[in-house]
């Protein structure tokens, strides 16, 4: 069974805001950024089972980086919704208002 996986708009802008700040660090950061999100989508795809991490959402943490994708899981429509991609080293209280 392979699940569809939607980046909502809040995480596209927060994936964005990561690849902007990667880029000011070096040129090739930002697509090694890149590779791993897609990777982590397609074992996303495979299998998002993963643990709730907070109320209903379950949680994929960022191999090499430090990022956790926050997603929504619809085992019906077969459909993985990105709701946040959160960097880690921020306090947990600032968790995004959709998944507060």
């Amino acid at each position: 069974m392979v699940f569809k996986v939607q980046v909502l708009l809040q995480a596209q802008r927060e994936i964005d805001e990561a690849i902007a700040y990667y880029e000011e660090i070096s040129p090739s950061i930002p697509k090694k950024f890149i590779e791993e999100l897609s990777s982590t989508y397609h074992t996303l795809s495979k299998n998002p089972y993963y643990q709730k991490r907070y109320l209903n959402f379950r949680g994929l943490p960022l191999k090499r980086f430090p990022f956790i994708l926050f997603f929504d899981l619809n085992e019906t429509q077969q459909i993985v919704k990105i709701i946040s991609c959160f960097h880690s080293s921020k306090n947990p209280t600032n968790y995004p208002k959709k998944l507060r």
